[in-house]
């Protein structure tokens, strides 16, 4: 797979950017419109004294603060009413890095657990007042004015019953034991144990992968976490782990991005094998392809197309995308396919 020249200064600009380091090219409109799909903008702008593209910074700081300020509300709600939670992903994530501000923001995402997601959700709901609600098997959508606050009652999912009952498994232990405390804004919040989430990371990502595309947001996460807290993880266990569920291999091709694409010492990614370099650079096609949650493949789509066309096309598209996906991952691949013909009716 060649990258492009701008695809080659853009990870170039990601790699200086995530260790804090002098890169010497400059950012232009293309290089800068690539780091937009990608949601790493801010490891990207944060050397350029440009105007259009300094204001990006100066929204991002100001998009870190409204994320804080709402989590201090949730923490405040959900303490009041003695309910723990662990925080997911996200600002949690944000800490790891060498500078929080640079990471592109999302949405907060929070863990109540079975027991007490519905409480938790008409307390956040009242809250946030009239929202529209967006509930799917594993979590709730509240809107705090501009910021989606997601609250889990499971923190994600296997696409194989067994391998699905083996994670919650493992989830119920890495959400509720060894949790580890994150300071955000003076704030005090429990994320994952580092064990678990170093499996959670991958499995979230590659979910998203799966399902139509991810952004190098996600691997400078995973990678940012493990050069954080990889003295504090159980090797073996975690090995257990990733053996259980067929993920492996999975995390093998994705540590090659970020040790020989994003700069990780090799000595902080377990299980690190340069064999899986050729599937890593397909991986890379794909995510320039893609874009972060499939933004580029999204904005492709007509908005005049009928429903029975949109499904067509959606499904044509599916299809094509794990056919891709078959020679870096056949097992993962031809589970997908075969979910997304169960669920066509």
């Amino acid at each position: 797979m060649r990258v492009k020249e701008s695809q080659r200064k853009y990870l170039a600009l990601l790699r200086c950017g995530l260790w804090e380091q002098e890169s010497g090219i400059e950012l232009t409109r293309g290089i800068f419109e690539i780091s937009r799909d990608q949601s790493t903008s801010g490891l990207v702008s944060r050397e350029t004294s440009v105007r259009i593209y300094h204001n990006e910074l100066m929204f991002l700081r100001f998009s870190h603060a409204e994320l804080n300020d709402t989590l201090h509300t949730v923490k405040r709600l959900l303490d009041g009413a003695c309910i723990p939670f662990v925080l997911l992903k996200g600002q949690g994530c944000a800490t790891y890095y060498k500078t929080p501000e640079l990471r592109d923001c999302g949405d907060i995402d929070i863990y109540v657990g079975e027991k007490n997601y519905a409480e938790a959700c008409r307390l956040l709901q009242a809250e946030a007042g009239k929202t529209e609600k967006i509930e799917t098997a594993k979590h709730l959508g509240i809107d705090f004015g501009d910021i989606p606050v997601e609250v889990h009652k499971f923190c994600d999912n296997m696409p194989t019953r067994r391998g699905d009952a083996l994670f919650q498994k493992y989830a119920a232990g890495g959400l509720n034991s060894d949790l580890v405390p994150v300071e955000i804004a003076g704030l005090s919040v429990n994320t994952p144990s580092d064990t678990f989430n170093a499996l959670y990371l991958l499995v979230h990502f590659f979910n998203h992968f799966m399902g139509g595309g991810i952004g190098f947001r996600q691997i400078c996460d995973w990678t940012m976490f493990l050069h954080s807290r990889i003295k504090h993880i159980d090797i073996d266990k975690l090995c257990s782990m990733l053996n259980t569920l067929h993920l492996k291999k999975v995390w093998q091709v994705f540590g090659c991005i970020s040790v020989d694409t994003l700069g990780l010492p090799v000595e902080e990614m377990p299980f690190y094998c340069p064999k899986k370099r050729r599937k890593a650079r397909m991986v890379i096609k794909l995510i320039f392809e893609l874009g972060n949650f499939g933004k580029i493949y999204k904005s492709s789509r007509n908005p005049n197309d009928g429903i029975w066309l949109r499904k067509i096309k959606s499904f044509l598209h599916a299809s094509i995308h794990y056919l891709r996906i078959l020679p870096i991952f056949p097992r993962y691949a031809v589970i997908a396919y075969v979910n997304m013909l169960c669920k066509v009716k």
